[in-house]
């Protein structure tokens, strides 16, 4: 990326800026609007994160990023050059289009500026982290005869190989005839749409999703929806259905798009909850800590008791109010070992860490901070430390006063917590409402490691403190 122009014309120096090891990024992130394209470069003329892109619609823009810590939530910003549009409703200005983080591998992203028409098409970017950063706007796919024109991007994933990358979304027929045979194995054929910067063109490849007869556990589901998509090892892409399990697509060279399919542990949903799709990340998790996939289940009930009616909205009533967690409640971490069995993996979930909450909660700790006890929501395991754990805490059920914590599963101790506050602009002068501080966004946090390709200080600082159990003596406060 060419050097951002400073108000006066002439190119800053890059800060020495010293970044998080891992970051958890907010999925939507935050769209600032400048007077022109000048006011926006030189709101970013000193952020070294920064790069210039342009879109489709022949706007010249910038990306940024706000990060911190975890506990606390970092943010992408799109300097957007033109002034935030009016709307009859002051609280609720208009903003001409929204950036979206879809996925990450080592120091990559994969981003997309959301369209303020929905008969718009995105655009798609790739951020790579580096000195200097730089961001390539993907091409648009074109096929009519692949189930539409037009990318699922919240099935896109993206995968970092050893001399490249690869971005692919996933496309699992929708209705699936049952074949009940006894002696036969029949597979489901699913599409993959790839992109590779070598070619610089879509394709298409079209793969079996193996059955395996005889595990009535291990048969893939006939309602798959697909939650979120992380790569793996180095070589696999996954597509994850948080009430199913996990497909995973092998990029390497010898075993190219193979897919495996592995089921979730433990309890399996009825097809109505599968349906109904309420905020299966809620309570459910699958992400990477030291190259390891883990997946996360808090004890909860709230998706087989709550219901939805025809209009597929919450219904009002005793329905929607949710319980108390009952006493036992526990929080479940599972590792999937991974065996090489002469060149075809074999997949097995292995209990990492169990806790019970009635623990965490009657510790001095977290009743000082007066935080309810509550279930944990949205967890997430460390990237560096597979017996840390981040979660959500609030007040009441989408509402109310919110807590982002980071408990050790170890010894069901509370870490650290911070208050949570949501970052974005909801105003013309991109000031906070009050109302909208403790406001999540029900879409689960992103936890990257992208920072670390970012350009480092010549002189190394002291290596960062780990942190160190027993718990802190005093929270994380907010910025």
């Amino acid at each position: 990326m060419a050097d951002i122009p400073s108000r006066s014309g002439a190119p800053e120096r890059e800060k020495t800026v010293v970044f998080p090891d891992w970051v958890m990024l907010d999925r939507t992130g935050l769209a600032k609007c400048h007077d022109d394209h000048a006011a926006a470069a030189a709101a970013v003329s000193k952020d070294i994160t920064a790069v210039a892109l342009d879109t489709t619609t022949g706007h010249s823009c910038y990306f940024s990023f706000t990060l911190v810590d975890p506990p606390r939530v970092s943010y992408l910003n799109l300097h957007w050059p033109e002034p935030l549009a009016k709307s009859v409703f002051p609280a609720k200005p208009v903003f001409p289009t929204r950036p979206y983080v879809l996925a990450a591998d080592k120091n990559t992203l994969l981003l997309s500026i959301g369209p303020h028409c929905k008969q718009e098409s995105s655009d798609l970017f790739v951020y790579t982290a580096g000195s200097p950063s730089s961001a390539l706007r993907l091409p648009a796919f074109v096929n009519p005869d692949v189930c539409g024109s037009s990318l699922c991007t919240f099935s896109l994933g993206i995968l970092r190989l050893e001399d490249r990358y690869i971005v692919s979304d996933l496309i699992v027929p929708a209705k699936r005839k049952v074949i009940r045979r006894t002696n036969c194995n029949y597979p489901i054929w699913a599409k993959l749409r790839v992109y590779s910067p070598k070619t610089g063109n879509w394709k298409i490849i079209e793969r079996p999703i193996p059955q395996l007869h005889g595990q009535s556990n291990a048969q893939f589901p006939n309602l798959w929806s697909t939650d979120t998509v992380l790569p793996f090892d180095g070589r696999f892409l996954c597509w994850v259905d948080y009430f199913s399990g996990v497909l995973l697509a092998d990029f390497s060279r010898n075993h190219s798009s193979a897919l495996r399919y592995v089921p979730f542990p433990g309890k399996e949903y009825p097809d109505r909850v599968r349906v109904g799709r309420l905020c299966p990340g809620r309570f459910r998790r699958v992400s990477v800590s030291r190259g390891a996939m883990r997946f996360v289940h808090v004890d909860n009930e709230w998706q087989e008791t709550t219901q939805i009616d025809y209009d597929w909205d919450y219904v009002e009533g005793p329905e929607r109010k949710e319980e108390p967690p009952r006493r036992g409640s526990k929080i479940t971490i599972w590792t999937l070992n991974m065996v090489d069995g002469g060149g075809d993996f074999k997949f097995a979930w292995e209990v990492h860490r169990v806790i019970i909450l009635d623990s965490l909660w009657a510790q001095p700790s977290y009743q000082a901070e007066h935080m309810p006890q509550r279930l944990p929501e949205f967890p997430l395991v460390s990237v560096d430390d597979p017996d840390v754990l981040c979660c959500l805490v609030r007040e009441e059920t989408f509402i109310g006063k919110a807590w982002m914590i980071m408990v050790d599963m170890k010894y069901a101790h509370l870490l650290t917590w911070t208050p949570y506050i949501n970052e974005k602009v909801y105003s013309a002068k991109g000031t906070l409402v009050d109302d909208r501080r403790s406001f999540f966004n029900d879409q689960p946090l992103l936890p990257t490691v992208f920072s670390r390709g970012l350009k480092m200080p010549a002189v190394q600082p002291a290596k960062r403190r780990r942190l160190v159990r027993p718990a802190l003596q005093h929270p994380i406060l907010p910025l």
